[in-house]
C-alpha cells in the first residue's frame, strides 16, 4: 500500500465504520472493534488488552458493549 493511501484509511473508514474502543458484533454478526477490523477468533479477541481511560485493564466481563 502506498503511504498516501495508508495515510488516508483512517478518516476515509471512520465515514463508513465509526471508531469504538471496544468490541462488538457487526450486522454480519462478526466480532469487530476499532474502525470495522474483525477479530476472527473469540480466543483472540478475549485476550487483547483492552484498558479503561485510566488504564486500567478491562475484565472479561467487560469486553463486550452490545448495541453501543
Amino acid at each position: 500500500m502506498c503511504q498516501g493511501a495508508h495515510d488516508a484509511f483512517p478518516d476515509f473508514t471512520t465515514k463508513f465504520e465509526g471508531r469504538v474502543h471496544w468490541m462488538y458484533v457487526d450486522v454480519k454478526g462478526l466480532v469487530t472493534t476499532g474502525i470495522g477490523n474483525l477479530i476472527d477468533l473469540l480466543s483472540a479477541a478475549l485476550e487483547l488488552p483492552f484498558h479503561h481511560n485510566d488504564g486500567t485493564p478491562v475484565t472479561p466481563g467487560e469486553h463486550y458493549r452490545g448495541g453501543e
